[in-house]
């Protein structure tokens, strides 16, 4: 019995790994510069950059087919602006990053949620939606 356990448990722990999604966002400011982090002279530190970062991450299983892989980004920031991007991509793992950076970031305030499709032949095969996601309700105003 503890032979079957030794042999099932090394399976279990591969057997969980994440195909699809995963996003996440980060704030970028002086102390992503290298010249902070080491304490040396750098005009960039008189006028760092300031904004957000929201990095998408996706893995597919590799018998996936390449062809026709969409990413639909959409983007809400703290102003209600909305941002819809569409991406083709052609591997079936890979990384895309979207900066919002100084000026943008001081108009929009930065992201607030945001939601990502992958998409493979016309059908949304992975979702990830941020916490605080929720498609907006529009109202006919009548006057």
């Amino acid at each position: 019995m503890k032979n079957l356990l030794f042999l099932l448990f090394p399976l279990l722990l591969f057997g969980c790994t994440h195909n699809g999604l995963m996003v996440q966002t980060d704030y970028i400011g002086k102390r992503n510069l290298a010249s902070y982090v080491v304490n040396t002279p750098d005009p960039e530190l008189l006028n760092p950059p300031i904004g957000q970062r929201l990095v998408i991450n996706w893995l597919l299983p590799p018998n996936t087919a390449c062809n026709d892989l969409q990413l639909k980004i959409f983007i809400r920031f703290r102003n209600k602006e909305l941002l819809e991007k569409d991406l083709n991509i052609n591997c079936s793992n890979g990384t895309y990053t979207y900066f919002v950076m100084n000026e943008d970031f001081l108009r929009t305030d930065g992201i607030l949620s945001y939601k990502v499709l992958l998409i493979a032949n016309g059908e949304c095969i992975s979702e990830f939606r941020h916490q605080l996601w929720a498609d907006v309700i529009v109202f006919d105003q009548e006057d």
